[in-house]
């Protein structure tokens, strides 16, 4: 999503500069040459002079969520038929229901000027404080609408990956064989209840992955309210440290301890769910592993199934950037370019499942997209060809009558990365209707099922939605409040300001003083 003003004579650009930075949303400002602008934190675009020539050059680049401010009529009508937001100056929004009436009121009046008794109509009063704050309201209202449209998908990819993480992590160690022994010819097909809790258990893969999540709204924060930052795998780094001492300890740390995750302070999450011993011993020395600078040769899963916040999260960021931070994120911990580079894949296909940057585009092509990014990302690659050559096998076998016990097989096991993201490919694609057959496909063979679980869940949630998941999978998953949580501040974003006097004392809590907060 970003912000189209056409800025010619705009009286409102300070106030949707001002808002655009506090919600970290880009913002393009849109003039001819007799209005030139300037500004630090919009990209200014200067239009030949010409009749409509603004108006035409802000269309062509106007996609759907975007949001226009415009005062012509004529420049919101066409961004409403691209599937954008308009508002006018006086913080009215054009919609579907009142733009027809809009435009006839608009030729009205200009055959009225126009007429043999020309009509002289009085033109706008001079615009007041009241104005603007009325523009200021409604337009941080419409935002906050348009951010949320992207809610139910960021939702369902995070909601998703624990699904499938739960249902998986209950049969990680077993063979197909003893599967189908214990649960059925089906293998298992519901969660398999805690007997202590009667929770569906989550994993290391889920407890990662909601540290992820934290570690980039606190990078992002830093950013907002100081003015500085680094890469957001730096904070991820850190907050893999209070993971560790999930892993070790049975509750959390007196308050007086650093923490660098909200998270650690959450009793239910101090529980060893069957860690990789890669991610355990990266995390627990004090460097940081790196595309560059390599901890390890090592290949496994454990950085691709915690990678999903970053791709869910950031909507207007350049795909190759993206995709080597996604890279950067599994090499604090896992060395081989074969468990980093599936990891950046993976965060373009949720990128593209979220964000809809083309919307008429199917989950093969938006596949085929993203490996094309990896591609440019990691040419040279000595490993790029297997990755490659991985991907078009599980692209190929989704399109066959095999069943899946034969297909997964030609696959792998999942318990390396390039695996783990062609099994999750394969289910994917093959069930990319139903949420509930892929994710049972997902979990049901001989290796790492939890992690194809849910890497395949990130995936189709982001895909489907959280409303497309059945219901049952809804009921009994452990810490789905905090999961649910994380998704709302994933898709919202920090939206205070070191310039600003707004002031969200729960993000505050979390973000900056890592503290859990209810209301």
């Amino acid at each position: 999503m970003q912000i189209l003003v056409d800025a010619d004579a705009c009286p409102v650009v300070g106030i949707v500069e001002k808002i655009a930075k506090q919600n970290n949303v880009p913002c393009t400002l849109l003039c001819d040459t007799n209005h030139v602008l300037d500004s630090n934190y919009s990209q200014v675009k200067v239009i030949g002079a010409g009749a409509d020539a603004v108006d035409y050059a802000l269309i062509k680049i106007c996609q759907r969520g975007d949001i226009v401010v415009s005062q012509d009529y004529g420049v919101a009508a066409m961004a409403l038929g691209k599937g954008a937001y308009a508002i006018h100056q006086s913080g009215k929004w054009y919609t579907n229901d009142n733009i027809d009436q809009m435009l006839m009121e608009r030729h009205v009046a200009r055959k009225a000027r126009m007429g043999k008794n020309k009509k002289h109509l009085k033109g706008p009063s001079k615009r007041t404080d009241e104005d603007d704050k009325r523009f200021e309201e409604s337009f941080f209202k419409l935002l906050k609408i348009a951010k949320e449209v992207n809610l139910d998908a960021i939702k369902g990819s995070l909601f998703g990956g624990a699904v499938g993480d739960a249902l998986g992590y209950a049969v990680e160690f077993k063979s197909w064989n003893e599967i189908q022994r214990e649960f059925g010819q089906n293998g298992i097909t519901e969660y398999a209840l805690d007997e202590e809790t009667q929770k569906a258990l989550i994993s290391d893969d889920t407890q990662m992955t909601l540290f992820t999540a934290t570690g980039i709204l606190v990078g992002e924060t830093r950013g907002a309210l100081r003015g500085m930052a680094v890469n957001s795998s730096c904070y991820i780094g850190y907050c893999y440290k209070d993971w560790l001492k999930t892993q070790k300890f049975n509750a959390p740390p007196k308050k007086e301890e650093r923490r660098d995750s909200w998270l650690a302070g959450v009793p239910e999450l101090y529980s060893r769910r069957a860690p990789g011993n890669t991610c355990l011993k990266a995390v627990s020395i004090d460097k940081y592993g790196s595309i560059e600078e390599h901890l390890n040769d090592s290949k496994g899963c454990g950085g691709i199934m915690r990678v999903a916040p970053l791709g869910i999260h950031y909507d207007h960021i350049e795909d190759v950037i993206l995709a080597k931070e996604g890279a950067e994120i599994a090499a604090l911990t896992h060395g081989h370019s074969l468990g980093y580079m599936p990891a950046a894949t993976l965060t373009i296909i949720l990128n593209r499942a979220v964000f809809h940057k083309n919307k008429h585009q199917s989950l093969k092509e938006i596949i085929l997209e993203a490996k094309r990014i990896t591609d440019e990302v990691f040419a040279g690659d000595i490993h790029l060809k297997e990755l490659d050559a991985i991907i078009d096998k599980a692209l190929e076998l989704a399109e066959n009558q095999e069943s899946d016990e034969v297909n997964i097989k030609k696959i792998g096991e999942g318990w390396v990365a390039e695996e783990t993201l062609a099994i999750a490919i394969y289910c994917s694609l093959k069930y990319q209707d139903c949420f509930s057959k892929a994710i049972i496909a997902s979990v049901n063979h001989d290796g790492d099922s939890d992690s194809t679980g849910a890497v395949t869940g990130n995936i189709m949630g982001a895909w489907l939605g959280y409303d497309e998941i059945e219901e049952k999978w809804k009921h009994n998953l452990e810490l789905s409040d905090i999961i649910l949580e994380i998704a709302d501040d994933l898709c919202h974003g920090c939206v205070m300001s070191q310039y600003g006097d707004y002031k969200d004392e729960a993000w505050i809590a979390k973000y900056v003083n890592m503290e859990s907060y209810r209301r």
